[in-house]
């Protein structure tokens, strides 16, 4: 088990424990993305792709349409939200990538 903050006072040895730990959480996050996004959808949907094919197939469209890098980025992570919250999963996969792209992009989602 990995180890956890004492807790037993607050010390600035346990937020210095947790920002460590956090920072690590924070950069797999593209990771955590991606096996959500493996997961098939579930049956009672219907849906006959994952959300990866899905993503990748839209991606690709959009880049047989010429779009440029930002649409087919946005076209690519836009399912990323679904797992949590699939009826407005396009506000999630917004605040999901927003530290780490453009406004457009957000908006675009």
């Amino acid at each position: 088990m990995s180890p956890l903050a004492a807790w037993t006072k607050v010390s600035v040895d346990d937020f210095g424990f947790l920002n460590k730990r956090m920072q690590g959480y924070i950069c797999d996050l593209p990771n955590r993305d991606f096996s959500t996004l493996k997961k098939p959808k579930s049956s009672q949907t219907g849906y006959q792709n994952n959300r990866l094919d899905h993503s990748l197939q839209t991606a690709s469209f959009k880049e047989l349409d010429g779009a440029d890098i930002k649409h087919i980025f946005a076209a690519l992570i836009h399912d990323v939200g679904d797992a949590l919250a699939p009826e407005n999963h396009f506000h999630v996969s917004a605040t999901i990538i927003q530290p780490f792209t453009l406004d457009e992009i957000g908006w675009i989602l």
